[in-house]
């Protein structure tokens, strides 16, 4: 189980605000939250812009990747489990404003 910082959990809240009422995305490598562009055309999902990804890949191996779910729970929605088993990884989910 991943350990998020006050400062990783900040940086989410901040970015979901910034991005309020869409969707936030962005990735966390090593102990530094990358946020990244939502370029989904469904405004409710994400979409991570490649050049963002592949410029937090050139800092470190990706540890987790993260969003928000604007006036919603953090529960994992059907495609978010579908997403989390395909890219083998943590994700983080920030329910905003709560």
């Amino acid at each position: 189980m991943m350990k998020l910082t006050e400062k990783i959990k900040n940086d989410i809240a901040t970015h979901a605000e910034q991005c309020y009422p869409l969707e936030c995305c962005g990735v966390i490598v090593g102990k530094q939250y990358i946020p990244c562009r939502n370029i989904a055309a469904d405004k409710n999902q994400f979409e991570i812009h490649h050049e963002d990804l592949a410029q937090a890949e050139d800092l470190g191996e990706i540890k987790a990747y993260v969003h928000s779910h604007p006036d919603a729970t953090a529960r994992a929605s059907h495609m978010d489990l579908l997403q989390i088993e395909l890219h083998n990884k943590p994700w983080v989910i920030c329910a905003y404003p709560d």
